[in-house]
């Protein structure tokens, strides 16, 4: 979605809308179902989970296109939604209720991490800009701005075993950038340039120097030496057609050789980090599904939920047996379900967000 795109949005959208349906002409309006739903039964049932509670009264973002929910590595029940045009919302009791931090300036978040150090300095970026706070939320300052005003920081991530060393993933409409900062974002340079737009960049916990980016067109790419080097996974990928355009890439939370690759193919799985790869079997045939989103259940990692859109309909996937059955979760909103979150210490609680794709 472009920059002006966003500022529309935000604009149209305007201040966060009171909870509930409403009624034009007499007649009553269906409620919105934007915003972020919640299960506490593993997918079985769901409701809405976009309430801010504020000195005028309740209110929600259930109207929002959410772009990312990102965990706090210090608090489990701490999520941070960004949105396209609603702001940046953070909700301490895993959706309970919600409150709103940031000014204009966080109106479109892309990207959210929590430094795993201090748990007070978050990084959030806006378009082109990495704005930093270090008291959880009052004050933001800007940080990083990238060399051309159209580019976008899509991803931030912060090493986990140097919570100095932060790296940013920055797109234009071609092709993909990753800055390497050592102080904490005040300044960067760049480690490399993809030949294609880049969605993410995943740090493995156990061996940090070694990182995975998920690119648009030309698939899963593996670096050894924290971001200076890569290597294109073509000839490990090469035995499924769409999986050079890739879309998800999740770590098993214990095992992180292990990796789970969403792409045009469908899902795939490796147990050895990249090196070999099997197709999991889906509901659906290969290069059906559009998926949105992956997540891993941290307790017990055969469990798995990913979002799809299939034949126009939004659908929720969750399988039990690492892939082998896979059962489909209905969602009350006919929105795109664009992120999955689930609490790492309760993993039957699941956070979904949603967006409204532009026709």
């Amino acid at each position: 979605m472009s920059r002006q795109t966003y500022f529309n949005m935000a604009a149209i959208a305007g201040a966060l809308l009171v909870l509930g349906a409403g009624c034009v002409g007499g007649q009553k309006q269906a409620p919105p179902d934007g915003g972020v739903f919640k299960t506490t039964d593993g997918g079985e049932t769901w409701r809405q989970s976009s309430a801010v509670p504020t000195l005028g009264g309740v209110r929600s973002f259930a109207t929002a296109n959410v772009l990312t929910l990102a965990p706090d590595p210090h608090h489990t029940a701490t999520v941070y939604a960004g949105t396209a045009g609603d702001g940046l919302l953070v909700t301490n009791t895993n959706g309970a209720e919600w409150r709103r931090v940031g000014g204009q300036e966080l109106a479109s978040v892309r990207a959210v991490v929590v430094d795993p150090v201090e748990p007070c300095t978050w990084y959030a970026s806006a378009f082109s800009r990495v704005f930093k706070t270090r008291d959880c939320g009052r004050v933001w300052k800007p940080t990083y701005d990238t060399a051309k005003p159209d580019q976008e920081v899509r991803a931030i991530t912060v090493a986990p075993n140097n919570h100095n060393r932060v790296y940013l993933t920055i797109n234009d409409q071609e092709a993909g950038v990753l800055v390497v900062s050592t102080d904490g974002g005040a300044t960067g340079s760049v480690a490399f340039r993809f030949p294609v737009t880049v969605r993410s960049v995943t740090v493995d916990p156990k061996r940090p120097a070694r990182l995975y980016a998920v690119t648009d067109n030309r698939g899963l790419w593996v670096s050894e030496d924290a971001g200076s080097v890569w290597r294109e996974l073509k000839q490990e990928l090469q035995s499924f057609a769409g999986a050079r355009r890739g879309w998800e890439l999740a770590l098993d939370p214990i095992d992180s050789q292990i990796l789970w690759y969403a792409s045009s193919y469908g899902l795939l799985r490796s147990a050895d980090s990249g090196a070999t790869w099997a197709a999991i079997p889906l509901l659906t045939a290969p290069g059906e599904a559009r998926i949105y989103a992956l997540a891993v259940n941290p307790q017990q990692t055969a469990e798995l939920y990913y979002s799809a859109v299939v034949g126009g309909k939004s659908l929720l996937y969750k399988t039990t047996d690492g892939g082998a059955t896979w059962k489909t979760k209905k969602l009350p909103s006919a929105r795109i379900p664009t992120a999955i979150r689930i609490q790492s210490d309760k993993p039957a609680e699941v956070l979904v967000g949603t967006y409204l794709q532009q026709r």
